[in-house]
């Protein structure tokens, strides 16, 4: 069953069939009271309070109970049940055998209250909402239970028209109009013959009561004649009297028709004139209708054609320039081969010469380059890579030399450019040819080409710096950015202690992510050092000085997305760097 105050706006319902689901607490019946704002009331003596709000401040439920002992006392009480407020918007409890929801925004409240006891059930419960109305004033709605049903009435979503069919809708507009018309035409007649029928039972209740009054009259006349015959026995004034009567009567008769026949033909009369404004207002209005949407359909379509027009002109104009267009491209493409064929024509005459050129530069550079070169290769080749070093050539690029002091002897790569220069490079990673997934031993030895990417070798990193003190630059490239990352000490431990890091202060522009990695020990795949319950080297990929497991792995696996790639987390995130170079300096 369902008890509803009212169709739109302000509404409270209480639903008694109801069903739960098996397991939970069952309820006799459901309280709803929603609200909402600028909502359209009708029919107000149907309701309690009909007000149009403009926002709402407060919803209020409460329960009515009576207050006199007696079954005869009318008077009631309200307690409060639940209430939404806009310092309390959003409600939900479960109190005295009720469970409460509810929410307030500023057009729309809702509170819904679960009944759990019969006694609730059975009682009336009244809604009040409290908010501004459209004067801006304030305004009170109320609503209480009644046993009376509504549907809603249902709405209709705005739509915009598309200017195309605007002509069809002109001519459904015109075929809807008139069919409203006739309608309205059918209902007037009919009105006007239910007026006319109601006037004339009317006119004839009214001539058959004065035709009884006449009777009656005429009856009690009658008497008083026989009267007066039964007295005065004159038959003279009798027949005088009957005479006098009979005409007044006729007389009498005859201007009560004429009175009947004027105010029939007057109310005739009203009633067309009131048929004939009524049609000539509404066709009026029609008309007026009917003008307005011709005005405006005529004025898309205007619109539409002229856009349609102007489209019209720009395809025209763009044939005739792709004609234009391809007649150029034609021509050209033909100059292009006529261009191309006698640059062939000149190549190959010119590649004859230089072949022949060629072959005895050649011969004669295969007497003189041995014995040059290797002159050359004993007088320039660099002792020394230190700060401040004179450049050895003029263009700036990296170059092997010979590092002998201290009984070691191996070659390195010297940057002799890069903030004055003197940097021996340990590892290089520019085009991602060499596998970087190596052994204990091969990390030891080292591995790669100078020439390329390469990793210089613990032992020999350890032989560097055990001989005094370094500085270590890392360079990257991520995405076209370069930036670096500067420590201030630089070394590493023996096999002995697994190659141990040990790094300074930090300066640069990379952001610092080898810190975390200070002090750790180098791990491989065959040779797990690092402090994760799983080998890192073997997840991240490489050999570095993993914890658990890094915030940087710059031997990880080439152009690799996510974790497991060459990663500089303050630079790359998890995501692969596209170049990187570790270099020391002695300080």
């Amino acid at each position: 069953m369902c008890l509803v105050t009212l169709c739109q706006g302000l509404e409270l319902m209480i639903n008694r069939n109801v069903t739960y689901t098996a397991g939970t607490r069952s309820f006799c019946g459901v309280l709803t009271c929603t609200e909402n704002a600028m909502a359209l009331r009708i029919d107000q003596d149907k309701f309690d309070s009909a007000v149009t709000l403009k926002n709402i401040s407060s919803m209020s439920v409460f329960k009515r109970v009576p207050t006199g002992a007696r079954e005869d006392t009318f008077s009631e009480q309200e307690l409060h049940v639940a209430s939404v407020t806009k310092q309390e918007p959003i409600l939900t409890r479960v109190a005295n055998g009720r469970k409460v929801t509810g929410s307030l925004e500023a057009e729309r409240a809702t509170v819904r209250v679960e009944l759990f006891k019969p006694s609730d059930c059975e009682a009336k419960f009244t809604c009040v909402v409290r908010g501004m109305d459209i004067q801006g004033s304030e305004a009170v709605s109320t609503s209480t239970v009644v046993k009376e049903s509504c549907d809603a009435g249902s709405k209709m979503d705005d739509g915009k028209l598309l200017p195309a069919v605007a002509l069809q809708l002109l001519t459904s507009l015109q075929q809807t109009l008139a069919q409203s018309v006739a309608n309205l035409e059918n209902k007037i007649e009919k009105m006007h013959a239910t007026s006319v029928n109601i006037l004339e039972n009317k006119l004839e209740e009214l001539q058959t009561n004065f035709e009884r009054r006449v009777g009656n009259r005429l009856d009690s006349f009658e008497n008083r004649v026989e009267d007066k015959i039964d007295n005065n026995n004159n038959l003279n004034k009798l027949i005088e009297l009957d005479v006098k009567i009979s005409t007044s009567l006729t007389k009498f008769r005859s201007e009560a028709s004429a009175v009947i026949a004027n105010s029939l033909e007057t109310l005739k009369q009203q009633s067309h004139q009131g048929q004939t404004e009524s049609l000539n207002n509404i066709s009026k209005h029609v008309e007026k209708t009917l003008n307005i949407t011709s005005k405006r359909l005529i004025s898309d379509l205007q619109t539409i054609t002229n856009e349609t027009g102007r489209l019209y002109d720009k395809l025209a104009s763009g044939e005739t320039m792709s004609r234009r267009l391809y007649n150029e491209s034609i021509t050209l493409n033909e100059d292009v081969l006529r261009v191309l064929s006698e640059l062939e024509s000149n190549t190959q005459n010119c590649s004859a010469v230089t072949r022949s050129g060629f072959r005895d530069l050649m011969s004669q550079l295969d007497e003189e380059v041995p014995n040059d070169l290797q002159t050359t290769k004993r007088e320039n080749l660099l002792k020394t890579c230190e700060k401040g070093m004179p450049l050895p050539m003029t263009n700036k690029h990296f170059y092997p030399m010979m590092y002998t002091k201290n009984g070691h002897n191996f070659p390195i790569l010297c940057d002799t450019d890069t903030d004055h220069g003197g940097w021996i490079i340990i590892q290089r990673r520019v085009k991602g040819l060499t596998d970087f997934n190596r052994s204990w031993a091969d990390y030891r030895r080292g591995f790669g080409s100078l020439d390329e990417d390469f990793w210089l070798g613990n032992d020999k990193i350890h032989a560097i710096t055990s001989d005094g003190t370094y500085e270590l630059r890392v360079d990257l490239q991520y995405k076209g950015r370069k930036a670096f990352a500067h420590y201030d000490r630089f070394s590493i431990g023996d096999e002995s202690e697994k190659y141990k890091l040990n790094i300074g202060a930090y300066d640069g522009s990379a952001g610092d992510s080898l810190r975390y990695h200070n002090q750790r020990k180098f791990t491989t795949i065959d040779e797990d050092n690092d402090s994760s319950s799983y080998n890192c080297a073997t997840r991240e990929g490489g050999g570095w000085w993993f914890g658990s497991c890094d915030h940087s792995n710059l031997n990880g696996n080439w152009a690799v997305k996510g974790e497991l790639g060459m990663e500089w987390y303050r630079l790359t995130g998890i995501n692969s760097a596209s170049y990187t170079e570790m270099k020391i300096r002695r300080v």
